[in-house]
């Protein structure tokens, strides 16, 4: 039954929503002016790559073209085992050659047959991840004394964030097929 008191209490009850949306709405909007550390690896991620490479990673949303990409890449790493750009773009191009790729071809008739091919593909981003979080002198340190890479991210900066986010991104897919 509606009656005066319940119409009165209904509309303080949209008063008092409508005034945690617009203070929810004012904090969020100040959030998202504050400035946000980008790697030169996200920010363009072909610079500084050869050009053959460059024009194949620009096109990895083909597969062909990120399959003839991804040993050319891992040469780039074997080469400049320091490069920490060339580690990410290795552990991007594993990821999206598992996730943007090969996952999509996965249906129950043939999981026997792909899940091992995306293990193996996640698994790969993942050691590229690491080897660029390895490249932090305290973090590799840390490692070879026996310490696990959860104790060792306190010593990583904001420049090893990339390495961060692809290793747990490619880990949590990788922990959802076993």
């Amino acid at each position: 039954m509606i009656t005066k008191q319940n119409t009165k209490f209904y509309r303080h009850s949209l008063l008092a929503l409508a005034g945690v949306v617009a203070v929810s709405m004012a904090f969020s909007a100040c959030g998202t002016s504050r400035g946000v550390a980008i790697s030169d690896a996200v920010r363009a991620d072909s610079k500084g790559l050869p050009a053959d490479v460059a024009k194949l990673w620009e096109k990895r949303h083909i597969e062909a073209e990120l399959v003839k990409a991804l040993p050319k890449i891992e040469e780039l790493v074997k080469n400049n085992p320091g490069n920490y750009e060339y580690h990410i773009i290795a552990a991007r191009a594993f990821y999206t050659y598992a996730d943007g790729h090969i996952f999509l071809r996965l249906t129950e008739d043939n999981e026997k047959q792909v899940k091992p091919e995306l293990t193996k593909q996640y698994d790969k981003a993942i050691q590229y991840a690491e080897k660029a979080m390895s490249l932090e002198p305290a973090f590799k340190k840390k490692l070879l004394a026996g310490g696990s890479i959860e104790d060792g991210l306190e010593l990583l900066g904001k420049d090893y964030i990339d390495s961060i986010y692809w290793r747990y991104a490619a880990f949590a897919r990788w922990s959802r097929l076993e």
